[in-house]
């Protein structure tokens, strides 16, 4: 395909059986070792923010049948992700808003790749800046 095909495709809207690996390969991490180990490492950290996120997880997507019950691959992949990515970042840390993001990305592709994309939007696309201490971006 041509970029400018692509283009056109991608505003009709990426079909859902795609969207992972279409994400991944738009933010340039679809072969990401590195942030992959990384994860695996971090999931492993205590994080200071734990009890937040622990609350919190009830809270995200509760009427999805992947989050809504305690103890489920989709509750326990969401913690996990919000610990590494707080582990990670340690100026943004966590904060509630981030796990809607995390779990929308878990709803495509697994938890190391889902951590990669997330380091990459929130870094080589802006996001990170809408979680910054006061939230000055957001609410422009």
């Amino acid at each position: 395909l041509r970029p400018k095909q692509v283009q056109t495709l991608v505003k009709r809207g990426i079909p859902e059986a795609l969207r992972g690996e279409v994400w991944q390969l738009l933010a340039g991490c679809q072969d990401e070792v590195t942030l992959m180990e990384q994860y695996r490492a971090l999931i492993n950290r205590e994080s200071p923010y734990e009890k937040y996120i622990e609350r919190d997880i009830n809270r995200t997507f509760p009427a999805h049948e992947f989050f809504k019950e305690s103890g489920s691959l989709g509750q326990d992949s969401l913690f996990k992700l919000c610990k590494a990515y707080s582990n990670y970042d340690t100026e943004i840390g966590y904060c509630q808003g981030l796990s809607f993001l995390i779990a929308s990305l878990l709803l495509h592709m697994p938890e190391e790749q889902a951590f990669c994309v997330l380091v990459k939007i929130m870094n080589e696309y802006g996001l990170r800046n809408l979680f910054r201490n006061g939230f000055e971006e957001l609410q422009l």
